[in-house]
């Protein structure tokens, strides 16, 4: 640019002009090209938009700029110097350029596409200002360096491609975002303002260029708005207002145009107005997205020849933008603004129906977004439920491990997962069977009549139990604690609703049918319509009715008993270790009190926080752990009188929810026992337990929980200050010297773990625990059971092998429920910002799954339990 721009000022002859010109165009062309892919590589997902959105700022700037010094050098006499200087001008910005270029740091994919890995490291340590060793930066590492291995087996070809990428697809749309900027009409605003103005509405020339630097000021200013509002409004919204307005403004600008043609002169001045407004929208919708967007959206395997075909579109729409203006106003005068006026209206829903949102994703989030697109017109709505991976303050909300992404590019690309195992321990990647070192594995002669082990008494624990129990199949439960009764949160009730027909399967048809003895409001439950509410709390009124479905709300302490009938529970038995031998022996499990078990199956069912999933990966806690939400909950359970129940009974009598709209506070009530089930029916004051949680963000420090149950009440007390009347009196019942309960809201996202070769699984919440805001945790639990117990029926028969059973049931298990838990997870956020819930949010879409017919395991039929 700066060889360009001596040429162009020094020139004496118009071919050495034009030549300047090119070689301008190709610097040019090369910078914006270059500057969007460079700034979307090095910046983190929730700052992305505005740093590339000051791109767009500062090319208004320059053209402000411009605008300025035309306006000044209009005062000299005719001579070179008043063309040659601000052709010159522009060294000035390029020489600033050079001087500090050298000192930007290379983007970190680079360096990792070109094998400088610990460069890399350093660049997203100094990037995140995070220590280049700390986890976070390893977790974004290993993410590009996956996308990367893919990168490098790409060509210039893969730009036309429509595979499970999507190439293609990703290129056009990347492309005819660049040419929707030109073809807006902005051109004819920035190029030719001085003329319209001059010509179309008929100011001196010393006005209207004074207006046209004025109006190029404006735009400068009216840029830094997209600077700020890019991340917390999004993309798909700024291009939306900027088309609309835009469109407007073309029409408005059409219908003045054609009055001050006949020498009206307020409409002259109503077209200033609207050529200011018109670059207004342009600049908060369309000015810096169309160097932001493509970047985000393409992968990095074509990002850089996709962006250098956007770009090019930009530049071949605004030379012809350009070129037709002139004679389009010269031939149909005010109606050149029409077709600019139904191009902006075109775009809108171009950009709602084909545009999805970038905003807070990665660009490796965006990859998993279009891999799971099916056709132009779902990439929007998969993008909406795909839930992400960092949120608005950039915190990590799902480990890339998480992802089903990251499972796809490591056996795609040879196993780059195994190389960081090798690379980080050192050494070969070694399997590991035994999890403690002092656990010795017990020979058995006959191991298939050993009792199955199951490790926690959880209520998905005892469902298992029972449905192997219904099968003639032994098993023993080993609990930590020292009694079936312990508070285990007894102030909870349960939601069976899409697991209803596998709840059948596991029980027996007695306990069966006790369930509905259970219920925690049984004459409701005869009439109960499954609808559950979302509420704005602020006013106590119905946000959303989250689509009904067959359901039975039972008391979860009840529940737990009638599960434990006639099973055989060995309590105090806290899970030390885990050991499995090879071949056809036992795997054993030793417990804290010194005793062992053996067995041919081990299955944990000891929740969340799961001891034997910890064992299972042994030192690689990062694989096992539980992910904590930036959220934090309180709940408690308080004793109603009628009176003082009935206001929230009349909302609903079971449960509802809601989240309010200002402060974001989720509240979620329940029912847990009327005076019939909790038998104070007939004593002086009958009472009704129910149930309240509240939930909050957590963004600082203050916001964890008080250590106090005192604080905590006032803390539940202050927080519904704003809430309506009844759902603030319900909060303010809680009476002093209540025990408040900290809700720690923390998933696993499933993944497959070591079942050696068929000896140990894993079982509800130990397999994916999630958060309770879609009700669907112990719905997958009991499906769970209900198909491991089909699949060892089939072992007992001696139809299929133990393994074969197992790894069948791992790779259903994990292919149903990993998603299930990052959409619990998204349900989760969603509850705490009333105005961003949608009607496709997790937390209120339809979500009911239906069991599978229990007639075929493994292709074959009649795999339904006996009866006996």
């Amino acid at each position: 640019m700066v060889v360009g721009a001596i040429l162009q000022a020094s020139s004496y002859q118009l071919a050495q002009f034009i030549i300047g010109r090119i070689v301008t165009g190709l610097g040019n062309g090369l910078n914006t090209s270059t500057v969007p892919t460079w700034q979307s590589e090095c910046s983190r997902s929730h700052r992305r938009g505005q740093l590339v959105m000051v791109e767009g700022a500062l090319i208004t700037g320059g053209i402000m700029i411009a605008y300025w010094l035309d306006f000044g050098f209009y005062f000299l006499d005719p001579n070179e110097i008043s063309w040659r200087f601000p052709l010159a001008f522009q060294i000035v910005f390029c020489l600033f350029i050079l001087a500090f270029v050298l000192s930007l740091p290379e983007s970190p994919r680079w360096l990792v596409y070109k094998g400088r890995e610990d460069e890399a490291m350093k660049v997203l340590g100094a990037l995140s200002d995070e220590d280049p060793n700390s986890p976070a930066v390893k977790e974004e590492f290993y993410a590009i360096k996956d996308t990367v291995l893919e990168a490098s087996k790409g060509s210039f070809r893969d730009l036309f491609t429509m595979d499970e990428n999507r190439h293609f697809h990703r290129v056009v749309l990347a492309y005819v975002n660049q040419m929707f900027q030109q073809i807006s009409g902005i051109n004819l605003i920035t190029y030719y303002i001085p003329n319209v103005i001059e010509n179309e509405v008929g100011l001196t020339p010393f006005l209207s260029k004074l207006i046209a630097a004025c109006n190029g000021t404006e735009y400068f200013l009216a840029s830094w708005i997209a600077v700020f509002t890019v991340e917390k409004t999004g993309r798909r919204k700024l291009m939306l207002f900027g088309a609309v307005g835009m469109s407007i403004c073309m029409i408005c600008l059409a219908a003045t145009d054609s009055q001050a043609l006949k020498g009206n002169t307020g409409a002259g001045y109503a077209e200033v107005v609207f050529l200011f407004l018109f670059n207004t929208c342009f600049a908060i919708g369309w000015l810096g997205m169309t160097w932001l967007y493509p970047a985000e959206i393409v992968p990095l395997k074509i990002r850089a020849p996709a962006n250098a075909v956007a770009t090019s579109g930009n530049w071949i729409w605004n030379f012809m933008v350009v070129m037709i203006t002139p004679v389009a106003f010269d031939t149909i005068k005010y109606q050149t603004y029409i077709i600019f006026a139904v191009i902006n209206a075109f775009i809108v829903p171009c950009v709602y129906f084909f545009y999805p949102e970038t905003a807070y994703r990665s660009l490796e989030e965006m990859d998993a977004i279009f891999v799971k697109t099916k056709s132009v017109f779902s990439v929007v709505s998969v993008a909406r439920n795909e839930p992400r991976r960092y949120g608005k303050h950039g915190e990590v909300l799902i480990s890339y491990d998480e992802t089903d992404m990251a499972h796809r590019r490591r056996s795609s690309v040879g196993g780059a997962a195994v190389r960081r195992d090798k690379n980080e321990k050192g050494g070969d990647e070694q399997e590991t069977r035994s999890y403690d070192s002092q656990s010795t594995a017990q020979m058995i002669e006959s191991p298939s009549q050993q009792p199955v082990v199951i490790v926690g008494r959880g209520l998905v624990g005892l469902c298992l139990a029972q449905a192997l129990k219904k099968a003639d199949i032994p098993c023993t439960v080993y609990e930590r604690d020292d009694a079936l009764e312990t508070d285990k949160g007894g102030g909870w009730a349960i939601t069976i609703h899409w697991a209803l027909q596998a709840l059948q399967e596991c029980l027996p048809a007695n306990l069966f049918r006790q369930l509905a003895d259970i219920q925690v409001d049984r004459e409701q439950g005869i009439r109960d319509t499954g609808r559950f509410l979302f509420l704005d709390l602020a006013t106590a009124q119905p946000k959303y009715e989250i689509p009904p479905s067959k359901r039975m709300r039972v008391n979860r302490r009840l529940l737990r008993l009638l599960l434990a009938e006639g099973i055989d529970i060995r309590y105090g038995k806290h899970l030390v270790s885990f050991n499995a031998a090879e071949g056809d022996h036992a795997a054993t499990v030793t417990f804290g009190d010194g005793t062992s078990a053996d067995s041919k199956l081990v299955i944990g069912c000891d929740g969340s926080n799961s001891k034997m999933r910890h064992l299972l990966f042994g030192e690689d806690s990062t694989k096992s752990r539980l992910y904590h939400l930036p959220v934090r909950a309180l709940g408690v359970t308080i004793r109603m009188t009628e009176q003082q129940i009935v206001p929230l009974r009349q909302i609903d009598p079971l449960l509802f929810q809601g989240s309010h709209p200002e402060t974001g506070t989720f509240l979620w009530y329940s029912t847990i026992s009327t005076p019939s089930l909790n038998r104070s029916d007939g004593a002086d004051e009958p009472y009704y337990e129910g149930q309240l949680i509240m939930s909050w963000l957590y963004r600082l420090p203050d916001d964890d929980v008080p250590a106090d149950h005192e604080e905590r009440r006032m803390l539940m007390r202050r927080m519904a200050a704003p809430f309506h009347d009844t759902l603030r009196t319900a909060v303010e019942l809680v009476p002093k010297g209540t025990a408040v309960k900290e809700v720690r809201l923390a998933d696993w996202p499933t993944q497959a773990w070591p079942n050696h070769e068929g000896k140990v699984g894993l079982c509800g919440d130990a397999a994916h625990a999630m958060t309770m805001f879609r009700g669907e945790a112990f719905n997958h639990g009991v499906t769970d059971a209900a198909k491991l117990a089909r699949l060892l029926v089939w072992v007992r028969d001696e139809e299929m092998t133990m393994r074969d059973a197992i790894d069948e049931y791992e790779e259903e298990l994990v292919s149903r429920t990993y998603e299930a838990v990052l959409l619990s997870r998204q349900a989760c956020l969603d509850a705490h910002s009333l105005q961003d819930l949608g009607p496709d949010s997790p937390l209120v879409s339809k979500r009911a799954r239906i069991l599978a017919p229990a007639t075929t395991v493994s292709g074959k039929e009649g795999a339904s339990m006996p009866k006996g």
